[in-house]
């Protein structure tokens, strides 16, 4: 049995200003007992599948119209019985009821926004619904459904986007949707998680989070800086142990900015990926040269605040392809950094700066794993295509991934065991499956063209630049 509180919401416009208010009773999920649900989990959608559908809306000419369902944790079935106690000021309208407070309670008869399982029961209740109107439940992501007729949905919580060559048969998906459940039609998307959606009059789509950056600046007292070339400088030192830990409350800031500038990353900001993928590592004890890096990175996002990724159906179509790298040894606990991009038509569609999870023991050895690490996000993507039927993204071919270290290109090429390299982990070998299975082929990059160098280590501003050029930032 748990109680409520009444919950109060700013609802935000496109361009990040105050929209409307909302007010709805809310149950106190944290005092539920493990016997009052069964599940808890509901998946999204990645942003990953986000932007490779952005990428084919693009190349093919498709809308994408979003419907915001209202209420969408209130009124589902609930799985299990649930009983709440009675909400305070419900005896302004029914006295008789609250008279014996202290020994009734109120049985819920369907899903309140705060019960854990709620998320749960409508992710399951939309997606019931969405089979009935014989759409299908792709296999590469959990929360995107697809039809005969070539029409996608993609379900984030309460958001419902809908991509389409033909606007009428949108608007029939939309009535029938409408009809299930209460929902706001939204017409074509403008915003959707925060990312502004900018529609072109040449089918371009471009994507970009300028009020979301604004509100980091405003929360950390950045929004008059001075701006920035790069996020973080080559001579920056992280692993220093003279400077000083941070306090409670300094800690607890630098934590909340790490948060922050890891949505504007996984979203549409691929240029500071390394900055904030390092000092990530020092969540735990961060100390004051940490927190000046941090402002350091928004410094540069101040002077880069209006930076998209666009997709356009312009120019040559280059299909799937990826560039793969890695640092030696540049992370915490001499770690090595693994960096990959993939593009779609010559835009980003997915990408990573994160440090490896076991010690190289050579350069070789690093880029090894990161080309095994970019194989595996080659395989997803190709499975997505697939599964939403647009396996001609990628030609029924190989996908390239380029790679700028000919040691590692021949380890993957070359089953035999070496000495040096039999001790490396059984599953990184697993790109040698996909090499033989024709799913993806290596090819070597000089260095000074390997656009994933930047996912990897700090860059000087000229560098900076040409990364972003090269990523296609604008």
């Amino acid at each position: 049995m748990e109680g409520s509180y009444p919950q109060g919401i700013e609802r935000l416009s496109p361009d990040g200003r105050i929209d409307r208010f909302k007010a709805r009773l809310v149950a106190r999920g944290n005092e539920q007992s493990d016997d009052d649900f069964d599940e808890t989990f509901a998946p999204v959608f990645r942003l990953d599948s986000l932007r490779i559908l952005v990428a084919i809306a693009a190349q093919l000419g498709l809308e994408a119209h979003m419907l915001d369902a209202m209420n969408a944790f209130a009124g589902s079935d609930l799985d299990k019985p649930n009983c709440m106690e009675i909400p305070e000021g419900l005896q302004d309208f029914d006295p008789e009821a609250t008279s014996a407070k202290g020994s009734l309670v109120l049985e819920l008869k369907k899903s309140l926004y705060g019960l854990r399982q709620s998320a749960n029961l409508w992710h399951r209740k939309i997606s019931d619904f969405l089979k009935k109107i014989d759409f299908k439940l792709i296999t590469a992501d959990p929360s995107v459904f697809m039809n005969g007729r070539g029409l996608i949905i993609a379900v984030y919580v309460d958001d419902i986007v809908i991509f389409g060559k033909d606007a009428k048969e949108i608007d029939v998906v939309k009535q029938r949707l409408k009809e299930f459940h209460p929902m706001t039609d939204s017409g074509l998307v403008k915003k959707l998680l925060g990312i502004r959606f900018t529609w072109g009059k040449d089918r371009s789509i471009q994507l970009d989070q300028e009020s979301y950056a604004r509100q980091i600046l405003d929360e950390f007292g950045m929004a008059d800086c001075k701006p920035a070339s790069t996020p973080i400088g080559p001579s920056v030192k992280l692993e220093a142990p003279d400077s000083s830990l941070l306090g409670r409350a300094e800690h607890k800031l630098f934590r909340r900015l790490i948060g922050r500038l890891i949505f504007l990353v996984i979203a549409t900001r691929p240029d500071i990926a390394f900055a904030v993928n390092q000092l990530s590592q020092y969540l735990a004890e961060p100390r004051k040269v940490h927190l000046a890096a941090a402002k350091h990175v928004l410094r540069y996002v101040k002077g880069t605040i209006g930076y998209s990724l666009m997709f356009s159906a312009k120019g040559r179509l280059k299909g799937l392809y990826a560039y793969a790298d890695s640092a030696y040894a540049n992370s915490a606990k001499n770690r090595s950094t693994t960096g990959f991009v993939f593009f779609i038509n010559g835009t980003p569609i997915t990408w990573t700066s994160r440090k490896q999870s076991v010690t190289a023991q050579s350069s070789t050895e690093a880029e090894y794993m990161a080309v095994s690490e970019a194989a595996k996000q080659a395989i997803w993507t190709r499975h997505f295509l697939y599964a939403i039927g647009k396996g001609s993204i990628y030609r029924d071919a190989p996908t390239t991934i380029y790679e700028d270290n000919q040691g590692a290109i021949k380890i993957a090429d070359n089953p035999i065991n070496h000495l040096k390299t039999k001790h490396i982990a059984v599953r990184y070998h697993a790109i040698r499956d996909h090499i033989g299975n024709g799913e993806i082929r290596l090819e070597h990059l000089p260095t000074d063209k390997m656009i994933a160098d930047g996912l990897t280590k700090a860059m000087n501003h000229v560098s900076q630049g040409q990364l972003v050029r090269d990523l296609g930032l604008a």
